[in-house]
């Protein structure tokens, strides 16, 4: 009986497989706000409970949802921030 339980432990440890590592770009958070507002895309407070864009990213990034500020930092038209051209699946 003992074995028994030595070979399942050893047999469940293999198995397991850790959370594949979510992506953060949480340096561009900032970078993604400063970009939106020189454009004229948002104000300082984006959320209705007047969180900055910086705020928003990086809590949704600590929060392991992407939201590609890299590529937010890098937009050149508001219309394609509202068409969430950067979050779209290519």
């Amino acid at each position: 009986m003992r074995y028994f339980f030595c070979f399942l432990i050893l047999s469940c440890s293999n198995s397991i497989t850790p959370p594949a590592a979510v992506t953060t770009d949480i340096d561009y958070c900032s970078k993604a706000d400063e970009n939106l507002q020189k454009l004229g895309c948002i104000s300082n407070k984006y959320t209705k409970k007047g969180k900055s864009y910086t705020e928003f990213c990086t809590e949704l990034q600590n929060k392991g949802i992407f939201t590609n500020p890299k590529c937010v930092a890098s937009l050149t038209d508001c219309a394609d921030f509202t068409a969430d051209t950067c979050n779209r699946d290519n």
